[in-house]
């Protein structure tokens, strides 16, 4: 981490240039001196924007490149942020952050860094439909939590000796629940039978 610190301070010295602000001209005691938090303002020394980039991974990458496209008055080094923003963001599914770094590029990069419409489009359908697939199994969930509080634990529903239905929560789920409620439906119907037999039984002996 030493390694990575001094390499991130290099560069950091490269970009930013310390200034401090809201000193009084008059000097002052120590004490009635206000000193503002320095703002970091980047140099338009040219840097280099891969070697500043490859120290971070996922979203942080991304957020930092976009950063320096933001902050950088160098139009080289904000066009490279922006490059490999869109690079990142095209191997991705941040539909949001990927319009936005096309909106900065503004055409600048030519047709190849323009807007992915189809794109954009398959990633939000699938996302969508991964959305209502968990939407699903969870209300599944649910109407199998609701079961298991009424009739109890599932082993108790089975026949003996029958372990063939664990505790599922995928996607095979709604299945598993099925088969289950098939079974509390026969287990009440034989209920049901029995007790007229019963009482058959009882109106026999009077």
């Amino acid at each position: 981490m030493d390694g990575e610190d001094d390499a991130l301070k290099s560069l950091m010295e490269e970009m930013y240039a310390n200034g401090i602000e809201g000193v009084d001209d008059a000097p002052s005691s120590s004490t009635s001196t206000t000193i503002q938090k320095n703002r970091p303002i980047i140099s338009s020394e040219q840097l280099d924007i891969e070697a500043y980039a490859v120290l971070y991974s996922g979203r942080t990458k991304i957020m930092r490149l976009i950063f320096l496209a933001d902050h950088c008055d160098n139009s080289g080094m904000q066009l490279e942020a922006l490059r490999m923003a869109y690079d990142k963001l095209n191997k991705g599914e941040n539909t949001q952050l990927f319009r936005e770094v096309v909106q900065k590029i503004d055409g600048r990069l030519g047709p190849n860094y323009s807007m992915d419409a189809k794109w954009c489009a398959i990633i939000d359908r699938k996302a969508d439909q991964r959305k209502d697939k968990l939407e699903s199994e969870l209300n599944a969930y649910r109407s199998t939590v609701a079961i298991k509080e009424r009739f109890g634990r599932f082993e108790d529903v089975l026949e003996p000796g029958c372990h063939c239905l664990p505790w599922f929560l995928g996607s095979q789920l709604a299945g598993h629940l099925s088969l289950i409620l098939q079974q509390l439906d026969v287990r009440c119907e034989t209920k049901t039978k029995l007790s007229s037999v019963w009482k058959y039984k009882r109106r026999v002996k009077v």
